[in-house]
């Protein structure tokens, strides 16, 4: 039976903050919502969250019907933008990837974006199921 291990992404194997606060802030300029640019250190602070308290975070002075569209907006727009950008790994993960992978683990190496991450749980899915 083939063994396989599935990893959150944010947070576990790559700092994506850096980008989800330049893609956020895109949006907001983009939807002249009338607030300071978002930092790392907010998405830092947001982590874990559920996406309704972020929005009621960020956006207190909106109601909540807008904030969670605007937070749609962001969220789809993130993914687009890791897509293309990618994140930083944190130190370590490749060398893991590699000593599961030498102890009989199909996970996934290489991988520099969230198409490549999607792709690649995918297929490890399908191997698990097999």
């Amino acid at each position: 039976m083939k063994q396989g291990i599935i990893f959150d992404m944010d947070g576990t194997l790559w700092d994506s903050t850096v980008g989800v606060a330049e893609s956020w802030n895109e949006i907001l300029k983009q939807e002249k919502v009338n607030r300071t640019p978002l930092t790392v250190e907010d998405f830092r602070g947001i982590m874990g969250k559920t996406m309704d308290v972020i929005a009621a975070k960020f956006f207190p002075d909106m109601p909540e019907k807008e904030r969670m569209e605007l937070l749609d907006k962001c969220g789809e727009y993130e993914n687009e933008y890791l897509s293309g950008h990618g994140a930083v790994l944190y130190p370590g993960v490749e060398e893991t990837f590699a000593k599961l992978k030498e102890k009989g683990y199909d996970v996934p190496t290489d991988i520099y974006t969230v198409e490549e991450a999607r792709d690649a749980l995918l297929k490890l899915v399908k191997q698990v199921k097999a």
